[in-house]
């Protein structure tokens, strides 16, 4: 009864296509990667499967897409309907930027001997495996990463990513070291123009101050964000600094979220300078936290993946973790990174940074800048994942 009441809540929401998808030879996982693979794609004949619940807009029901679907259905029925609308496609490869996501490793295991499945990194993985670890530890969770994840190629961001899948046993078959779409898109936006120092310091706020993951409910946890942002503030001002301070979510409701969070732990004062200091980004202006980041003398977060990017580009960053975890703690150490210190060395360690040459900076590094990120001023990492779909498109 269960299953044909989906079916049908899922028919009588969407817009009826009584026949198949057309034919292509690149899939889309996911429609939310779409507008980020643009200049990636734009080459090929594509076609963008749509997978969340909330953004199907269209269903495709023919004779050869029913008898596949009762074939491949084993329980799961968006697995079954995505796997039959890909064997109907029957694409050389299956790409996505959602490189999580559950469905894509489901769909990816029972069809990765027939096509070609991708998944370009989103996001740094430094404290993902580890905040899964301590979630399914804490009873949170009833799941690791090892456990969900299937990834027949991963397009990733440095040799780090690669080390820590394999150390954590994350079921990757393949791994190409590429670099960082978003990097790239705004590396091509911004094309060969010069752009200037405008900011001693730049502030990367971090999603999790939203509030609303788990990890947050730990003793400590979330006044830890706040105090590195407190930190930040009394170091400007002290200092009598040029700051400016990126909020994670663009405007609506979780911009909101995000700063009564900061106005939870803040005094006035606090408070005041960060909304002086700090500009609110339209939905989908991912560009405008990139022009920030490069126009700044050093750029500061607790794991933001901007910091990981921006160092592998070249410029000084620092990440400090002052929650009572090790969750959060930036692979490179060194001049790059602090834990759980007194403002005090954080002004000292902070100054110094700024008065530093690069050369120094990166001298003071304990492993190179290009272990976490590869960055490649001769190639882009969007010609390199193309040519590495070329292989399996233009055969």
């Amino acid at each position: 009864m269960n299953f044909f009441l989906t079916i049908l809540k899922l028919f009588l929401c969407k817009r009826l296509i009584f026949h198949n998808p057309p034919k292509s030879d690149l899939v889309v996982f996911d429609c939310e990667s779409a507008n980020e693979l643009k200049n990636i794609i734009k080459k090929y004949d594509y076609f963008i499967l749509q997978v969340r619940q909330e953004k199907i807009n269209k269903v495709y029901i023919s004779f050869e897409l029913i008898k596949k679907f009762f074939k491949n259905y084993k329980g799961n029925i968006a697995t079954a309907y995505f796997v039959s609308i890909l064997e109907v496609i029957s694409p050389k490869v299956v790409i996505t930027f959602i490189d999580r996501s559950h469905k894509f490793s489901d769909v990816a295991r029972l069809l990765f001997n027939k096509m070609q499945f991708f998944a370009i990194q989103n996001g740094s993985t430094y404290h993902d495996v580890k905040k899964f670890i301590y979630l399914k530890k804490s009873g949170i969770l009833k799941y690791e990463l090892k456990d969900k994840l299937f990834i027949p190629n991963y397009l990733c961001l440095g040799q780090f990513d690669i080390d820590n899948y394999k150390k954590n046993m994350i079921q990757i078959k393949n791994f190409f070291i590429v670099g960082g779409v978003r990097l790239a898109n705004y590396l091509l936006k911004k094309k060969n123009k010069k752009i200037k120092i405008i900011y001693d310091i730049c502030f990367l706020s971090d999603g999790y101050t939203l509030g609303q993951d788990h990890l947050l409910k730990k003793k400590g946890m979330e006044y830890g964000f706040a105090k590195s942002v407190k930190y930040f503030i009394r170091f400007c001002i002290k200092n009598k600094l040029k700051s400016i301070f990126i909020f994670k979510r663009f405007k609506g409701k979780h911009l909101d979220d995000e700063i009564l969070f900061y106005k939870k732990y803040l005094n006035l004062e606090e408070f005041d300078y960060l909304l002086k200091n700090s500009f609110q980004r339209d939905p989908g202006d991912y560009f405008k936290s990139y022009y920030a980041s490069e126009q700044s003398r050093v750029i500061i977060s607790v794991s933001s993946t901007l910091l990981v990017e921006f160092l592998g580009f070249g410029k000084k960053v620092l990440s400090i973790n002052l929650s009572p975890t090790n969750i959060f703690d930036f692979p490179i150490k060194g001049i790059s990174f602090l834990k759980n210190v007194s403002f005090n060395r954080f002004n000292k360690r902070l100054l110094k940074i700024l008065k530093m040459s690069n050369k120094e900076y990166f001298s003071s590094l304990r492993m190179s800048n290009s272990y976490v990120y590869k960055f490649d001023n001769k190639r882009s990492s969007i010609n390199k994942i193309q040519d590495i779909i070329d292989k399996h498109i233009y055969v």
